[in-house]
C-alpha cells in the first residue's frame, strides 16, 4: 500500500512538474503558427480567417486543402513542414475567428 501511494505521489509530482513544459510548447506553436498565417495566409484571408471556418477541427480536411491545388488558392503542397500545419491549424483553431 505504501509503495502504491509512493508510485502516485511520483506520477503527480512528474504530471505536477510538465505542465508548464507543455504549456510553454503549446504557447511556442501557437506562436509559430500566427507567424505563418500572418506570412502566407492573411493577405487572402484576412485576420478574421475568411473562408477558413469548413476546417475547424479537421485538421485532415485542412491538409489536404493546403496541400492541394486549386484555382482560389496558391499551392502550397511541399512548403510547410508537417509541425508548421499543424501550428496554423492549432493558431486558427485557438482564434477567435473560427469559434
Amino acid at each position: 500500500m505504501r509503495k502504491s501511494r509512493q508510485m502516485m505521489s511520483r506520477m503527480f509530482a512528474l504530471i505536477f512538474l510538465s505542465l508548464p513544459i507543455l504549456s510553454f510548447a503549446n504557447n511556442a506553436s501557437l506562436e509559430m503558427g500566427e507567424e505563418l498565417y500572418d506570412e502566407f495566409c492573411s493577405g487572402c484571408h484576412g485576420d478574421n480567417a475568411a473562408g477558413l471556418t469548413q476546417f475547424k477541427d479537421d485538421l485532415e480536411m485542412f491538409v489536404e486543402r493546403l496541400e492541394g491545388i486549386t484555382q482560389n488558392m496558391p499551392d502550397f503542397a511541399g512548403v510547410f513542414e508537417e509541425d508548421e500545419i499543424e501550428a496554423i491549424f492549432n493558431y486558427l483553431e485557438q482564434s477567435t475567428s473560427l469559434n
